[in-house]
């Protein structure tokens, strides 16, 4: 694989991230401005937040072991 190609992978790796991230924090959002089970959506919105961090952190602390080696 190409250095260009893998650069690629990195940059899809980190926008999906950060595109699961934005739309965790949408449905947090949402969740908490509702009136309709808000507990359980609230609390599936928190997990689904916290799920999308972790993969956000993954996705840049890979970019950050790209550049450093």
């Amino acid at each position: 694989m190409t250095d260009q190609q893998s650069n690629h992978q990195d940059q899809s790796k980190r926008t999906q991230a950060q595109n699961s991230l934005n739309h965790a924090l949408h449905t947090l959002n949402e969740a908490t401005h509702s009136n309709v089970n808000r507990e359980q959506d609230v609390q599936e919105a928190k997990e689904e937040l916290y799920k999308a961090q972790l993969e956000h952190m993954q996705a840049n602390g890979s970019d950050s072991k790209d550049t450093i080696s």
